[in-house]
């Protein structure tokens, strides 16, 4: 296993771009720049809620947004079967809408 003697894999390099990333923005910048992840994050949420073409897989977590792209056929089948497309849904899968 060469992954323990390479300096690319591991955490040892994500530890080594953190400290540098502190280092050149400082405790405010850096705390700057995760509050304006979370922005676009509350953004980014927002737009998929309001578009009709997409539904949020679940609810937004730390810094990831999971969402479905429903194309009309596929909208129409899930309000066929009673399953709403405006909200988040954690347990539609693909094989649910196959079926």
């Amino acid at each position: 296993d060469l992954g323990d003697s390479t300096y690319t894999c591991g955490r040892r390099p994500d530890a080594m771009k953190l400290w540098a990333l502190w280092k050149y923005h400082g405790r405010r910048g850096l705390g700057k720049r995760v509050d304006d992840k979370v922005t676009s994050l509350a953004t980014l949420s927002g737009l998929i809620q309001k578009h009709e073409s997409f539904m949020l897989a679940c609810e937004p977590w730390p810094f990831n947004i999971n969402f479905f792209y429903l194309p009309p056929r596929i909208k129409r089948e899930l309000q066929a079967r009673g399953i709403p497309t405006n909200q988040s849904r954690c347990h539609i899968l693909p094989n649910d809408i196959s079926k």
